[in-house]
């Protein structure tokens, strides 16, 4: 009968508990493959050439939000701007209503996509051992253009180049090449 019991309680705590998903490394995570998600809550993608992972949270019609986690086990205390006890970076502009993301080949930079409903609409580009990040497009007051959303389509890792679709104010899309320097 005790057993019984211990069954019941342990098949009633994993039931109530769920641990992250993983998802398919790749260099690149598109809006399908984000729009694919549905409902899952969690879903971890790890970086394929490093420590880090980047976890999704679906909140439905408030978009999908990103944070960056230091994923694989730290040698030392500290590595980079990351503490063996201070794993999870999120932060604003760049981690809300993303529509892709692509990590570097070098394994230093994470570029995500961003839609203006919930976020912020444009193209970023984060240092991941450093937690710092910068807006590649629109650049402030440079583009008389303004999207409302970036969606990465390619990542050229050779010549460092995103290859980014636009959905602009009057709905059209267009394809642009925006360098990662």
């Amino acid at each position: 009968m005790r057993y019984i019991k211990l069954f019941s309680i342990l098949f009633f705590l994993s039931s109530s508990f769920s641990l992250p998903a993983y998802a398919e490394s790749s260099f690149l995570v598109s809006s399908q493959q984000l729009r694919d998600l549905k409902e899952r809550q969690g879903v971890l993608f790890k970086q394929p050439n490093g420590p880090f992972a980047a976890m999704l949270f679906n909140e439905f019609a408030q978009g999908i939000h990103i944070g960056i986690i230091y994923h694989q086990q730290m040698g030392d205390p500290v590595d980079g701007n990351w503490w063996i006890s201070y794993r999870f970076w999120q932060e604003k502009p760049w981690n809300a209503d993303i529509t892709s993301f692509a990590w570097d080949e070098s394994g230093k930079y994470l570029y995500i996509g961003t839609s203006e409903v919930y976020g912020d609409g444009g193209l970023f580009k984060l240092d991941l051992y450093k937690k710092t990040f910068v807006k590649l497009y629109p650049k402030p007051k440079a583009d008389l253009e303004s999207a409302l959303s970036t969606e990465i389509v390619e990542l050229n890792q050779t010549n460092g180049k995103l290859k980014v679709k636009l959905t602009l104010v009057d709905e059209t899309t267009k394809i642009v090449v925006i360098p990662t320097e």
